[in-house]
């Protein structure tokens, strides 16, 4: 299985995250290519930000770079490590992968 990155700073429109958009694509191909099963995490991460409301304060950031922002983080805990919500996104987007429903992923991620 290949899993996609997932973004930096949880805003898509940033540099790094621009970055990744080739990247990204490229693991899309290489799972077709080589016929492995595909996690697109970063497909599911920003689908999952849109739908978490919007907490203002500043975000935490990781390491020297600041992304700038008024709202609190969603899926990490630092822009780049993921925090629980975000550890739930990733594993349901792995089982789903996997082929799992969104009924027995349900039953296995409470």
């Amino acid at each position: 299985m290949v899993l996609t990155s997932t973004m930096i700073g949880e805003d898509v429109s940033k540099e790094l995250n621009q970055m990744m958009i080739p990247y990204n694509e490229f693991l899309r191909e290489i799972a077709k290519e080589k016929k492995c099963l595909i996690a697109d995490l970063n497909a599911d991460m920003q689908a999952q930000i849109k739908t978490i409301p919007d907490e203002p304060g500043k975000p935490k950031t990781f390491g020297n770079y600041f992304y700038g922002g008024d709202l609190q983080n969603k899926l990490t805990s630092d822009g780049c490590h993921m925090n629980p919500l975000g550890n739930k996104m990733m594993a349901k987007g792995i089982l789903r992968a996997f082929g799992l429903t969104d009924e027995q992923i349900a039953a296995a991620i409470p």
